[in-house]
């Protein structure tokens, strides 16, 4: 919500529902923040906490601290509260899964198709589930695959000088094929925005307001009153720093890119814009 009364509209309604159908609501699970990139404020001396009061049957209120400093973890992603990067937690936690996980596999006994199967579908995917809730730069991208990298030379028997881009490059053209996590967590995220792009109601108009905001802060200025019409594209890559999304923005011979974080190739998904 914009605000702390909004916040508390909401509680109430959501207290309502429950009493009125008979749930129960974990008030001792409840938890609540607001991000302040700079610090929270300064409250005046004597002033009350902020927080949020939640009702459950009877209507007995039950006072919830809505929290500004420290970190809170909510349904498996963690948020800095106070910090300028409010994702900087989740990448440590996932760095430590990343580089855990792959010591314990590099030390197990097993062959190399079992491990790299291992890796691949257990560890980058918890490391996944995370990170395409998070905004991380280039080189945090390149640490978490790191670990990754180290692992797939150790299980193939090749030495620390191979080449990175052959570990990952695919099969037919003469790598070795392995799964990359920052491709998978880009992917997610890809397929993320198209889900709620191709489904009705409020969530396609939440994400066609996000990619209008993106489109407007990278420069690209949507023109009303133009008819767009959309043509499949077999194949498309996206340069590093950027990428292509589908969407029913006006924006004339132009792709809608936005900024992400890696070089990426992705098969027939998005359509390329022009002007009618």
């Amino acid at each position: 919500m914009a605000s702390l009364t909004g916040l508390q509209l909401k509680a109430h309604i959501v207290s309502a529902y429950s009493i009125i159908f008979g749930l129960d609501i974990a008030v001792n699970k409840l938890q609540t923040f607001v991000h302040y990139p700079n610090g929270p404020p300064h409250l005046a001396p004597g002033s009350p906490s902020p927080s949020v009061v939640i009702h459950t049957s009877d209507w007995q209120p039950h006072s919830i601290p809505v929290f500004s400093t420290g970190t809170i973890k909510v349904l498996g992603k963690f948020y800095d509260i106070s910090s300028p990067s409010i994702h900087a937690s989740q990448f440590t936690h996932c760095k430590m899964i990343a580089d855990t996980a792959c010591n314990i596999l590099s030390r197990t006994h097993g062959s190399p198709a079992n491990l790299s199967m291992v890796a691949s579908t257990v560890i980058a995917k918890r490391v996944e589930y995370g990170a395409q809730f998070s905004c991380w730069t280039q080189l945090e991208y390149d640490d978490i695959d790191k670990p990754f990298t180290k692992l797939y030379r150790k299980i193939s028997s090749n030495m620390s000088l191979y080449p990175t881009s052959l570990i990952y490059l695919p099969r037919k053209l003469g790598g070795l094929g392995c799964y990359k996590v920052s491709d998978g967590t880009q992917r997610a995220k890809y397929s993320m925005i198209q889900r709620h792009l191709r489904c009705s109601g409020p969530a396609t108009k939440t994400m066609d307001t996000l990619l209008y905001n993106a489109a407007v802060n990278s420069s690209q200025s949507p023109a009303p009153g133009f008819l767009v019409q959309s043509v499949r594209l077999k194949r498309w890559t996206a340069r590093a720093g950027l990428t292509v999304f589908y969407t029913s923005l006006p924006l004339g011979m132009s792709f809608f890119c936005v900024k992400v974080a890696r070089t990426l190739t992705i098969p027939p998904l998005p359509t390329l814009l022009y002007e009618s």
